[in-house]
């Protein structure tokens, strides 16, 4: 993400001031909708990718991701690493048959 933002802030801010919320935001959903579709390597190991299971998989991958992305921006990046940990945990354990 922070890539990106230094891409977005070069090319539309001219690297004037500090990157502007548009630049992050942009960051944030595109470095997401990117962290949906690198899922699917592990969700083609549990089942046919199929058109709709993909969009489905990055998709809900990304919206997640927009969560983690805005607490790496607001926050820091352990703070979004540690989110995206204790999801994989929390997901993990609720489609366990109890």
């Amino acid at each position: 993400m922070t890539l990106l933002v230094w891409l977005g802030w070069g090319l539309v801010e001219r690297g004037r001031g500090r990157p502007g919320a548009g630049v992050m935001w942009g960051a944030v959903v595109f470095s997401a909708v990117l962290f949906g579709v690198g899922h699917l390597g592990a969700a083609g190991l549990v089942t046919d990718l199929t058109p709709a299971f993909v969009a489905r998989t990055i998709l809900l991958n990304a919206l997640v991701g927009v969560a983690f992305g805005w607490l790496y921006w607001r926050r820091n990046p352990e703070t979004a690493m540690l989110a995206h940990a204790s999801w994989h945990m929390t997901v993990t354990l609720l489609s366990r048959p109890v």
